[in-house]
């Protein structure tokens, strides 16, 4: 089930967390991946984690923040692999916002959206005409802090990811002639050492506190993401666009 063999996947940020969790998975079910991350150590080294599932990988350092430095990613992943059928949007982060917007300075602020959607909307610009050639899936990786509020970030966090819940949905609308689907993954709060700093602090939040809000009792791993994404990446899920799914153990109904 969600066997994606000749499939190629680029995951943005896919050097450690969630992103590097959904390379494995997507390896996993058979595809070729382009791993894309800032920092070259850290994308050569899950380069070799993903290489063990005996797909071909590429790994590749840039900034996808940067016009320039987006385009030359994908036109390196075309002249490796010839196709592209998978794109996840993983980049993006708090940045430091876990503020009062009074006290939020126009840096931060320019910052987290720029993480978050900026680096979204130049992916996804670029991936498009290699995805129209044979129809495929985007994934954008918002949160709960955009599709109700969070509780550790900060407004600046919780505006770009709502934002790109508007970016999903419109275009879903704009490719689906393209039989291209795109979905967004809301995810919870997710056990990370970037979480732990972030209750650490947090002058009110804690670990324990959250913990009882959340049903099923534990904060979310990278894996339950990872296996989310793959299902939406999936042969499986090719009559779903335009949805948010939330993986967040039930601490936000809707």
């Amino acid at each position: 089930m969600f066997k994606l063999d000749g499939h190629v996947a680029l995951v943005t940020g896919s050097g450690q967390g969630i992103g590097l969790a959904t390379a494995l998975a997507l390896a996993g079910q058979g595809a070729d991946l382009a791993i894309v991350d800032i920092d070259a150590a850290r994308t050569e080294a899950a380069a070799e984690r993903v290489r063990a599932h005996g797909t071909q990988v590429l790994a590749l350092t840039a900034d996808v923040t940067d016009e320039g430095q987006v385009s030359q990613l994908f036109d390196r992943c075309i002249e490796k692999f010839g196709r592209l059928d998978i794109l996840v949007n993983n980049v993006g982060g708090s940045g430091g916002s876990a503020i009062p917007l009074e006290n939020t300075p126009l840096e931060v602020w320019d910052r987290v959206l720029t993480f978050n959607v900026r680096s979204a909307f130049l992916c996804t610009r670029a991936a498009i005409p290699h995805l129209k050639q044979q129809g495929g899936r985007v994934i954008l990786l918002s949160s709960m802090a955009g599709t109700n509020r969070t509780i550790i970030g900060g407004v600046a966090y919780a505006t770009a990811k709502a934002a790109l819940l508007g970016f999903t949905r419109q275009l879903a609308h704009e490719l689906g002639p393209a039989r291209i689907t795109v979905n967004a993954i809301a995810p919870g709060i997710i056990q990370s050492d970037r979480i732990e700093k972030a209750f650490a602090a947090h002058p009110t939040a804690s670990r324990e506190q959250v913990l009882t809000q959340i049903p099923l009792g534990r904060l979310g791993r990278v894996e339950d993401l990872a296996a989310a994404i793959t299902y939406l990446c999936s042969d499986e899920a090719s009559y779903v666009t335009g949805v948010t799914l939330e993986v967040n153990g039930g601490i936000n109904f809707r």
